[in-house]
């Protein structure tokens, strides 16, 4: 028998025989640890009034956990809530930065890996449709510490 190749080449075979869904590629990088935690004070100023401190909701949606996986927002559909409704007191009162920055720290503490590209200000989102997670099952939200770890 000829070798396929490695075990992810294996996969996506069998998946495009039998017309089931690949599963979904590992979440690129998508902002600096940095810019996560510029975007922790800036939550913490502009968003945990309503999200929650622990960003477990209180007059607003979750921004962890099922509530808010389950909303099945995209990377796009998340900066475009982000970028043009909040706060909800005060939409567009934001740089593009300070949102960018936000989402960031939505990313970190949903679990997404930091990486050495920042989450983009211009609105220029790599893989627009990915949905949000919260990576690797974790059931509370991970800190900046964690999301330093390799």
């Amino acid at each position: 028998m000829k070798h396929v190749g490695s075990p992810a080449v294996l996969a996506a075979l069998v998946f495009a025989i039998t017309g089931a869904d690949a599963p979904a590629p590992a979440p690129a990088s998508r902002f600096t640890t940095p810019q996560a935690g510029a975007g922790s004070t800036l939550y913490a100023q502009n968003c945990a009034k309503c999200h929650g401190a622990a960003l477990t909701g209180g007059s607003a949606p979750d921004l962890f956990g099922r509530a808010f996986t389950a909303s099945s927002l995209s990377m796009g559909a998340l900066n475009q809530a982000v970028t043009q409704s909040m706060p909800l007191d005060d939409p567009g009162s934001l740089t593009a930065a300070q949102y960018a920055a936000i989402i960031a720290y939505l990313l970190a503490a949903n679990c997404y890996p930091a990486g050495a590209t920042p989450f983009p200000a211009d609105g220029n989102i790599p893989d627009r449709a990915e949905k949000v997670a919260t990576q690797g099952g974790a059931t509370s939200p991970c800190s900046l510490r964690e999301v330093e770890k390799p």
